[in-house]
């Protein structure tokens, strides 16, 4: 069996060495549609990151998926008057009939163990707003302690959550839950430790700190916010009558002294999927035409190369070669074309991709996937240019190739 191989690989690399030029061009053509077969697939991929980035809930590298289901997001902004943060949450849970998460973010002094954070972001969230965007700024879950809960807001305790960036700042050796840290003066008690994503740092470098929105009022009536997010629970089928129905209450409630802007995360993430699955769809046959283009060279190159081989084929079957050992030489110099097309197509894709990435200013990468792809959708197109060919040499006769000139 090994004797067969050997034999049959070197009958292909002779085959090849003979006709050197018509394999350089096939493997030349070939690999510029491997080349193009890898641009669009990191295009594609980009593309895809792009919208994630986009909709914000998806985190990078998963699939597009909201996990407390259809929502609306509405942000409440002043116009005129200094917005009363305490005022606009009372309204806007007043003309709402579902369930609403409310958050702002204030700079504050804070002050943790021995270090000073001056002009740190706080953010101060409802306990409902970590179950209706449990992901909010790359929380991915809770290590220690506990979240916030409907009796922090309604007693107004003053309690907060923390990031394990902040964890360091505190005294050593000591539990973090119920440590104290001071926001503006006023004493927090830790509740909880969350961990994030490093690359986010919605806090700046310093961390990640939460503190419960009733507990912040006397903070933010001090020092204002510039403006309100509140997540409202909706229904699939009805959420864009939601929408118009709730911006027009929301702004009849808190009048001409407030701007309010409605959109829907759920919504978002329809639009995203179609477009994405529109792009896909779009540079997947895009990316097929140049492999289709190396397929037809490859097919000219290989019946050209048949033609000049039928006496050596007729040779060969008059001395006991079959049918099927002639197809699988030719078939097997075309898997070694394509092949050998990934090694020029490849890092010529590389070379483009980095020279569009310097023009447009945007990372374009070539995932081990891609590359894995690439040499697969090589080698089926090599394989599918040598059937034609293939056939027909199982159809030459010895008689007839060893009679004709």
């Amino acid at each position: 069996m090994s004797s067969d191989v050997f034999d049959l690989l070197a009958q292909v690399w002779l085959s090849a060495s003979r006709r050197t030029l018509t394999h350089c061009i096939a493997i030349v053509s070939l690999g510029m549609g491997v080349a193009a077969f890898v641009c669009l697939s990191a295009l594609s991929q980009s593309f895809s990151d792009s919208l994630k980035h986009r909709v914000g809930s998806a985190e990078p590298g998963s699939e597009f998926t909201l996990e407390a289901g259809p929502t609306i997001s509405m942000e409440v902004g002043s116009t005129r008057a200094k917005l009363d943060a305490e005022w606009v949450n009372a309204q806007v849970r007043r003309v709402a009939a579902s369930q609403v998460a409310a958050m702002t973010r204030a700079r504050c002094d804070v002050k943790i163990g021995r270090y000073a954070l001056r002009e740190m972001t706080v953010f101060a969230v409802s306990s409902e707003w970590l179950q209706l965007q449990p992901h909010f700024w790359g929380i991915h879950s809770k290590i220690a302690g506990r979240l916030f809960s409907p009796a922090d807001d309604k007693s107004g305790e003053a309690v907060c959550i923390i990031d394990q960036r902040l964890v360091h700042a505190l005294p050593d050796n000591a539990d973090p839950v119920g440590q104290t840290l001071k926001v503006n003066g006023r004493p927090f008690r830790v509740v909880g430790i969350v961990r994030g994503d490093e690359w986010l740092r919605p806090g700046g470098s310093d961390g990640l700190l939460l503190t419960s929105l009733s507990a912040t009022y006397p903070l933010l009536r001090i020092q204002p916010p510039e403006g309100a997010s509140f997540l409202i629970t909706s229904d699939e089928a009805r959420v864009e009558s939601d929408m118009a129905s709730l911006r027009t209450a929301v702004s009849q409630a808190l009048g001409g002294d407030y701007s309010v802007s409605v959109r829907s995360p759920w919504l978002d993430l329809a639009e995203t999927r179609y477009q994405l699955g529109y792009m896909r769809l779009f540079l997947g046959a895009l990316s097929l035409l140049p492999l289709v283009v190396g397929l037809l060279g490859m097919v000219s190159m290989l019946l050209a190369n048949l033609g000049s081989r039928v006496r050596e084929i007729g040779l060969h079957r008059a001395l006991g070669a079959t049918r099927s050992r002639q197809a699988v030489l030719v078939l097997s110099e075309a898997g070694v074309t394509g092949l050998l097309s990934c090694l020029v197509g490849i890092p010529v894709a590389t070379l483009v991709l980095r020279l569009l990435a310097s023009a447009w200013g945007s990372e374009l990468r070539m995932t081990p996937g891609c590359i894995a792809a690439a040499v697969l959708a090589s080698a089926i197109t090599a394989v599918l240019a040598g059937l034609i060919p293939a056939r027909a040499a199982m159809g030459i006769s010895p008689c007839e190739a060893l009679r004709a000139e």
